[in-house]
């Protein structure tokens, strides 16, 4: 699917900053955060949604999201996590490649999801994607 972007992602075709991976998913940040650290496990073969997405990849998708969870809490000192997948246009879905949202939350710090939702003002450029991604790794010398 050369027009998904995700695909385009996993193809290392477009840019990105990657986390953590694992076989069946990859896990990279996402540029318009809802929160510091709000990262996208992205489906490494194309599915449109959790519908399309074979039970057999269940076990390594709640892997990497328990790992990267750990990771945020860990690290960033988060004391919540919320975890979103939209599946259908009404729903919200707009990029049609499985994909969830793992965003940290902070008591008393975190904007209401719906505020940034639906705003999508939260662009990051990609130096402060990276210096995230080192963050939520604990680990200042990461490359990409």
């Amino acid at each position: 699917m050369p027009e998904c972007v995700f695909c385009n992602i996993i193809n290392k075709k477009a840019d990105s900053t990657r986390l953590i991976e694992n076989e069946g998913f990859l896990a990279i940040m996402d540029i318009n955060p809802i929160a510091p650290g709000h990262t996208l496990i992205i489906s490494k073969e194309h599915y449109k949604d959790i519908l399309e997405l074979p039970n057999n990849l269940a076990p390594s998708l709640v892997e990497i999201i328990k790992n990267v969870s750990k990771l945020m809490m860990d690290n960033l000192g988060c004391d919540g996590i919320n975890l979103i997948n939209s599946t259908g246009r009404s729903a919200g879905q707009t990029i049609f490649h499985f994909h969830v949202h793992v965003i940290p939350r902070f008591t008393g710090k975190s904007i209401g999801f719906q505020e940034w939702w639906f705003s999508r003002a939260g662009h990051w450029d990609r130096e402060s994607l990276n210096r995230m991604a080192n963050e939520i790794l604990g680990n200042p010398n990461y490359k990409y």
